[in-house]
């Protein structure tokens, strides 16, 4: 992962790689109050902020925050980013398409149904707004798209479960992401395919 960032850096935006003033907001949500737990993103988003911070990132990691909090550290980011020469937003989660919008999960999304869905979940639109808008160069990295977090499958002892929200109203959501624009100056990275799944991974980390 170290050779492969640097290598991004070097490759398509190789002024900023090398310059001062990069800023980087890690996010990874593991425990999910409604939906299917993951087991790798905490860990993911650890070891990619320690990565960073190597490379000379100041780097602001958030785990496992609620809609609010997330927001919250997106707002911070926007101002701590400002004028840097890179800027860099990673999360590792759940994420959705809903009726061609990409969307992050945070902790305590509601799934009760689509619409409340995508009014607390994070658009990622709003994340490539702020990132553009910090630094003329900046790169997006997700590490979502996982396998259906509305399954339905049992979840710990204490009773959560997902709701198979997907099943019931298949032509609005998806597991998947939709394509995501071109905006000048930005890279981004996904875990999988437009419309694809990725794995959370077996081991300590996921694929990506």
């Amino acid at each position: 992962m170290r050779n492969a960032l640097f290598a991004l850096c070097l490759v398509i935006l190789p002024g900023s790689c090398l310059a001062d003033g990069r800023v980087a907001l890690v996010l990874g949500i593991r425990d999910y109050d409604h939906i299917s737990n993951l087991a790798n993103p905490v860990a993911d988003a650890t070891a990619v902020a320690g990565l960073l911070e190597t490379l000379g990132f100041e780097v602001i990691l958030e785990t496992n925050r609620d809609a609010r909090r997330t927001r919250r550290a997106l707002e911070d980011f926007a101002l701590d980013a400002e004028g840097a020469d890179l800027a860099l937003v990673y999360y590792a989660g759940h994420g959705v398409e809903i009726e061609g919008k990409n969307y992050l999960l945070p902790s305590d999304a509601d799934v009760s149904d689509i619409d409340t869905l995508s009014g607390g979940a994070i658009a990622l639109s709003d994340v490539v707004s702020i990132l553009t808008a910090a630094s003329p160069s900046a790169i997006l990295l997700v590490d979502a798209c996982r396998n259906d977090p509305f399954a339905g499958t049992p979840l710990e002892a204490d009773g959560r479960g997902a709701v198979a929200l997907a099943g019931q109203s298949a032509p609005r959501l998806s597991p998947g992401f939709a394509r995501v624009g071109r905006a000048d100056g930005l890279v981004y990275a996904f875990a999988a395919t437009p419309g694809e799944t990725a794995s959370d991974g077996s081991g300590g980390h996921s694929p990506f």
